[in-house]
């Protein structure tokens, strides 16, 4: 099963959360702690913008993310940097590479990419 993991951009404070997964009975929820603390509400309004974790981790081993920009290596070398989109059923690009292609340079929101636990 994939591994579902979500992150949230908080326009308002200028900060990424990262998702813990709550299983209940009858629904699955996630909490971007510490900022959600019990709350159910998944982007709290339109400051808030929600990115999936894509599955593949880049050639450092960091999470790739919607939202975030990689930059594509061919033969060692950097040929193109592109932002990560989720689109027609799977993410670009880095559906087209293999992860020692990918490296994350930063992402829409010039954050840092390391905060995630």
């Amino acid at each position: 099963m994939k591994e579902i993991k979500l992150r949230k951009y908080n326009q308002g404070l200028n900060q990424l959360f990262y998702s813990t997964r709550l299983e209940g009975e009858n629904e699955l929820r996630f909490n971007f702690s510490p900022f959600d603390e019990g709350s159910s509400w998944i982007a709290n309004g339109p400051l808030s913008k929600i990115m999936m974790y894509t599955g593949v981790n880049d050639q450092n081993g960091k999470k790739i993310y919607e939202g975030d920009i990689v930059q594509i290596i061919h033969d060692q070398k950097p040929v193109i940097k592109q932002t990560v989109r989720f689109n027609h059923g799977k993410f670009i690009p880095v559906c087209d590479y293999r992860s020692t292609e990918l490296k994350i340079v930063g992402n829409v929101f010039s954050l840092k990419n390391d905060g995630e636990p």
